[in-house]
């Protein structure tokens, strides 16, 4: 599985991947493209914010959400920068998508008192006691630089 965060165990190994990094996105016409001092977590709480659905059992909250009321969530990056692009809310987007859409103003950069970006090191994590065959390997060889 891809993760974000990994705690080592004695049962998992992890395959580090090149960082990524993502911003806080939303369109030019959008209320929060409005001024330029940083918003607050409890001000973007009012705004809707679009999230891709994590398809983990974990409990745990994600720490990059808002947690306002008004989350929207969506299934993938794709249609999430369709999302933003369309002007229906806010919300983190991995850098490498939307670079032309930020270059070219169809998208800006919202700004967080927090940070409006964020890197981290994505991970492949497989157990130990199962190696992975030919076909794991080759994947991991098509996913790295």
């Amino acid at each position: 599985m891809f993760v974000n965060d990994f705690a080592a165990r004695d049962n998992l190994a992890a395959i580090p991947f090149p960082e990524v990094t993502v911003v806080l996105v939303t369109s030019p016409e959008h209320a929060l493209a409005s001024r330029e001092e940083p918003w607050t977590r409890a001000e973007l709480q009012s705004h809707v914010e679009l999230s891709v659905h994590d398809s983990s059992e974990s409990e745990r909250a994600d720490p990059t959400m808002f947690g306002g009321s008004r989350v929207f969530f969506l299934s993938d990056f794709a249609t999430k920068r369709q999302a933003l692009l369309s002007g229906l809310g806010f919300g983190w987007a991995p850098l490498y998508l939307i670079a032309s859409d930020l270059e070219q103003g169809r998208l800006v950069e919202v700004p967080y008192e927090r940070g409006s970006r964020y890197s981290f090191q994505p991970m492949l994590v497989y157990r130990v006691d199962r190696p992975m065959g030919r076909a794991g390997r080759r994947f991991v060889e098509l996913l790295r630089p």
